[in-house]
């Protein structure tokens, strides 16, 4: 599932170690990354949250339905 359409503004669910939800607004989009309030940044092909200080993934995002 891509993360494509996702655009500025429109909410989006994280969810923390696959379980607990969390609902962010997109603040910016670029190339490669969706960026959310929070400063959490995310793949725009996969939706996994991406965080140079964690070396696994420990969230990822979920489209609102």
């Amino acid at each position: 599932m891509s993360f494509r359409d996702i655009a500025v503004g429109d909410i989006v669910h994280r969810m923390l170690a696959g379980v607990i939800p969390m609902d962010l607004k997109v603040t910016e989009i670029t190339d490669d990354l969706i960026i959310t309030g929070g400063g959490w940044e995310f793949s725009r092909d996969t939706g996994v949250e991406i965080d140079d200080m964690i070396s696994i993934p420990v969230s990822h995002l979920v489209k609102p339905e």
